[in-house]
């Protein structure tokens, strides 16, 4: 019988579902039928037991089971979306910016429509030079133009830009000029294109100016100041300077104040004075009280410079009683005795005088130093020494470990 409208009988009898399909052998297939999914549909087993369904909710299946797709390859897009029963459904391809689909016969072609393959990135200069790149916009690069200077021609080609330099004499240099505020100008001027300079010329023997195969020009001092000597071998009580000399260096003495003289120096000049003890100098030696008489000082020096000496207290470092004294330049001191009430000593243990060096010194080594100073309390207990140091130029006297109330110190110079 025909198959008929893609059915196997026009008027199919009902067929009884198998569970498992027929055995067959060589040169023998059967046709049978099973249920799928509550259907019962038909199938057919060849001679090699290679099953092939032949109807799908009782429709006859022309050329088998159409199978699932899909998209091939990790990146990109995917064209094939799903199988809904037995339509493959595949997604369309819409033209984009600057895109054209055009669907012929057996081809798609895609096209690009403006602005060439893609977006053309930035760019960049590198190296140390002008730059050329100035900047993208959109898709635009832009980049700066050459402009010819003094003496310069550019001539465009059709894969290059020439630049020449058209004047000068050999690169264009028109002149030369000496910097610095000071010395001797090597350039002299430029002679119709050559650049002229003035030679270098040893000025006496110990100078010597050589040129070198390397370009270079040596100069060198051949000799040194060799002594010096102590001018003039008149008067009496002279004194010479001048010492020796250690390789490169000259040795002058050092001037040392004596009994009422100080020095005092500054960039130019060394000054000395003479601070008293000689006839008719004006000089007094007085003893000067303070603070109710807790602070006596013996001191020589102008009367004037003598009436300027002040003396304080100060309390503002804890635990510490500090006497700070300011003089004239021209006064000497003897002793320094000061005396801390309990008041004021109460809970300190620290006792300081504080003296500006007479000739300005910083270094402790050449600083005016007393011949000794002691800490005194209220009971007679001494303290002999302590320490002195040199900041700035003020003598720091300092004892300390005391802490009974009602204490001070001697200094005797």
């Amino acid at each position: 019988m025909a198959i008929k409208n893609n059915q196997i009988e026009v008027s199919p009898k009902v067929l009884d579902a198998v569970v498992t399909a027929p055995v067959t052998g060589p040169g023998k297939g059967s046709f049978y039928s099973k249920l799928v999914s509550a259907v019962t549909e038909g199938f057919y087993i060849d001679s090699l037991g290679q099953e092939i369904q032949i109807t799908q909710n009782g429709t006859l299946l022309s050329s088998g089971e159409t199978n699932d797709g899909t998209n091939v390859g990790a990146t990109g897009a995917s064209v094939f979306k799903q199988k809904t029963g037995l339509n493959l459904e595949f997604r369309k391809l819409v033209a984009g910016a600057n895109t054209t689909i055009t669907e012929n016969a057996n081809e798609i072609v895609i096209a690009s429509t403006g602005g060439g393959s893609g977006e053309v990135n930035t760019a960049s200069n590198v190296g140390g030079g002008q730059i050329l790149f100035k900047q993208k916009t959109g898709v635009n690069l832009e980049f700066k133009t050459l402009v010819a200077g003094t003496n310069i021609t550019l001539t465009p080609g059709a894969d290059t830009i020439t630049i020449s330099a058209a004047g000068g004499g050999g690169g264009g240099v028109s002149g030369g000029t000496n910097v610095g505020t000071s010395g001797v100008g090597v350039f002299k001027a430029n002679n119709a294109g050559t650049l002229e300079f003035k030679k270098l010329l040893a000025g006496n023997s110990n100078i010597t100016i050589s040129a070198k195969v390397n370009d270079e020009v040596s100069i060198s001092a051949v000799g040194d100041i060799n002594a010096a000597a102590n001018l003039s071998t008149a008067g009496e009580g002279k004194a010479e300077v001048w010492s020796t000399k250690t390789g490169n260096t000259l040795n002058f003495k050092r001037l040392v104040a004596g009994t009422n003289v100080t020095l005092t120096q500054d960039t130019n000049t060394i000054t000395i004075n003479s601070s008293g003890g000689g006839g008719g100098s004006g000089m007094e030696t007085n003893y000067l009280t303070f603070d109710s008489g807790n602070i006596i000082i013996l001191a020589t020096g102008l009367p004037a410079d003598l009436a300027n000496i002040t003396a304080t207290k100060d309390f503002g470092t804890a635990d510490t009683c500090i006497l700070n004294l300011n003089f004239p330049s021209g006064v000497r001191y003897h002793s320094v005795v000061v005396t801390f009430t309990t008041l004021e000593s109460t809970g300190r243990t620290i006792c300081q005088v504080k003296i500006p060096e007479p000739s300005g010194s910083t270094n402790l080594f050449t600083s005016i130093r007393p011949i000794a100073f002691k800490l005194l309390n209220t009971r007679t207990i001494q303290q002999t020494g302590g320490n002195i140091t040199n900041l700035s130029g003020t003598i720091t006297l300092e004892h300390n470990g005391y802490a009974s109330p009602g204490f001070g110190m001697v200094v005797l110079f």
